[in-house]
This record gives structure tokens, sequence and C-alpha cells, in this order.
């Protein structure tokens, strides 16, 4: 098999991929301040690998950042009143979709 599309042998989609089941329940997802508390994730760091940063993370932030319909700071789209659940797990669908071409 010449190309493996399986999302393990990508780690910026598997990256991608784990944010969003991270997240796809509302009650997962936060806005400042609630972030981190009780297993709550803001969609910028829900693509985060465990807790460090390595350049898959890096990258898959990057490919948050090339997706947001407004600000590029990944931080203030979640945070912003704004910005819906729907809205973040749009982000993610389109970066996801976007890496696996």
């Amino acid at each position: 098999m010449p190309f493996d599309q399986s999302p393990n042998a990508d780690p910026v989609l598997q990256a991608l991929l784990t944010g969003r089941e991270r997240i796809a329940d509302p009650k997962n997802w936060a806005q400042f301040p609630a972030y981190g508390i009780n297993g709550r994730w803001c969609f910028g760091l829900s693509v985060r690998e465990t807790d460090y940063w390595n350049l898959a993370s890096f990258e898959a932030w990057h490919a948050l950042s090339e997706e947001m319909p407004r600000s590029k700071n990944i931080g203030d789209y979640n945070d912003d009143p704004l910005t819906t659940h729907a809205d973040v797990l749009a982000v993610l669908d389109r970066a996801i979709a976007k890496r696996r071409q």
C-alpha cells in the first residue's frame, strides 16, 4: 500500500481527531476561565498531546488557526462570547478535512 490513510500515520491528524473527540460533548468544552476544570477543554488545548507541546501539537494548533473565520488567535476565538460549541467543532472539522486531503 503506497500511502497509509490511517490517522496513526499522521500525528497532526491524530492530534486534531483527539481534540475533536475530547470536546465532542458540549459538557467537555469550556471557555475562560473554566478550562482545565473537571476535564473540560478549550478547543485549542484539546489538540495538545498530554501535558506537553510537541511538533504535532504545534502543527495542529496552526491548522486550527488557519480555519477560523474570525481572529487567528485561538484563545480569543475560543473565549469570545459569540463563539459557540458548534463553531469550534466546525473549525476542527475543517482542519481535519483539510489535513486528510
